[in-house]
């Protein structure tokens, strides 16, 4: 069974008991299946001035009847196709007077009002009584959200780690450049601590580096210091010491 036609099925489960109840939704169910010539004063007056819930059961009947919603696994589409297009305009402009905000289009000439927004579609679902499938939209809805959060961590966390191998790797190459044309002394005492833990700790976070020096330095003063070999291995490079 698809996911319109479990809808369908626990609206059809809703039990009504009030007479005025019971005519709303025969005539919403009505109201989608029967085709008219006239284009004008469809909807019962019954219906345009009661409230909430009797309009409500005859919305019920009209998604009964020509409504449609799709898995939202899939996507986020719901909509009613009543039988002509002097219906489907008066249905929005009903709808619209009653908070539910829909849009119109047609497929092989036929009109239809659709929804793709999820809270719209949850919103319909809760006034017509689909309660437990809006709740359903809602899960979907917060499965993809954590999913896709999920998925921009770890794309950004791996490009985060591509980063910083590039980094480490550029350091250790000027590391390696100075120390084979200049020496291991050439540099200043507080670079050549730095040189070498980056390079026997090729993977060693910056954070880690400064923590194992004598005295301790901060993330950014390592970062700065081998900043500072970057331009001593380039100003070489620039002298012809290859």
């Amino acid at each position: 069974m698809s996911f319109s036609q479990d809808v369908k099925s626990e609206l059809q489960r809703i039990k009504e008991t009030g007479k005025a109840y019971k005519f709303a939704l025969s005539y919403g169910i009505s109201y989608g299946l029967k085709n008219t010539d006239s284009a004008d004063g469809l909807i019962d007056e019954l219906i345009l001035s009661g409230d909430d819930e009797i309009a409500g059961l005859f919305f019920r009947g009209v998604f009964i009847s020509c409504g449609s919603v799709t898995d939202p696994k899939k996507e986020y589409h719901l909509e009613l196709a009543p039988p002509n297009s002097g219906k489907c305009t008066e249905l929005l402009e009903f709808m619209s007077e009653r908070g539910i905000s829909m849009k119109k289009s047609s497929r092989k000439g036929q009109m239809f009002l659709y929804s793709k927004d999820s809270e719209q579609i949850e919103d319909f679902l809760t006034y017509i009584g689909a309660i437990r499938h809006s709740m359903k939209i809602m899960n979907v809805k917060i499965y993809k959200e954590v999913r896709n959060n999920v998925n921009r961590a770890v794309n950004c966390e791996a490009a985060n780690i591509g980063k910083t191998a590039r980094a480490a790797g550029r350091q250790l190459d000027d590391i390696e450049y100075i120390f084979r044309v200049k020496g291991m002394e050439f540099l200043p005492k507080e670079l050549r601590e730095v040189a070498i833990i980056r390079r026997d700790n090729i993977d060693l976070p910056l954070k880690e580096i400064g923590e194992r020096l004598d005295p301790q330095i901060s993330k950014s003063g390592v970062y700065h210091r081998l900043r500072r070999i970057t331009e001593i291995a380039d100003e070489l490079r620039s002298t012809g010491n290859i």
